[in-house]
């Protein structure tokens, strides 16, 4: 089992950040909340993790939280967040991934693979780290 440390900045203000770490037999879903944690934000919208290319470009393909919205037969989904194991997408260090919060107030962050390393057995996901000022979710 492998624990993974992520590096969140904000894409429009790059010097603001939180690092966070899970192991990867978590999902998608809880990387989601646990970098909302460390934002100290509600986690109350639809989010997606992007795997490649820009957000709504024609290689646009990401694992999305579960919606009705969702078209499932989009060949841009690629799954649903809630049910993606972490393991399952075999990252590995330097390797970056769009994440996009709040398709209304459009918050995007880069998520940096910062270190993956072994570890005996699962651990809760944790706060590693945080940028001072870290915006409010609602001005």
């Amino acid at each position: 089992m492998n624990e993974i440390e992520f590096k969140v900045k904000f894409l429009d203000r790059k010097s603001t950040w939180v690092t966070v770490s899970l192991t990867d037999d978590y999902t998608l879903r809880d990387l989601n909340d646990a970098i909302q944690d460390a934002l100290g934000w509600m986690n109350d919208h639809l989010f997606e993790f992007i795997m490649e290319g820009r957000p709504y470009s024609p290689d646009c393909r990401s694992y999305q939280c579960e919606s009705d919205d969702v078209d499932i037969n989009d060949p841009t989904f690629l799954g649903f967040a809630e049910r993606t194991k972490i393991n399952t997408l075999k990252l590995v260090p330097k390797q970056k991934i769009l994440y996009h919060f709040d398709f209304g107030d459009e918050h995007f962050f880069e998520v940096h693979v910062i270190e993956v390393r072994s570890v005996p057995k699962s651990t809760k996901p944790k706060i590693t780290g945080r940028s001072e000022k870290i915006p409010k979710q609602y001005r």
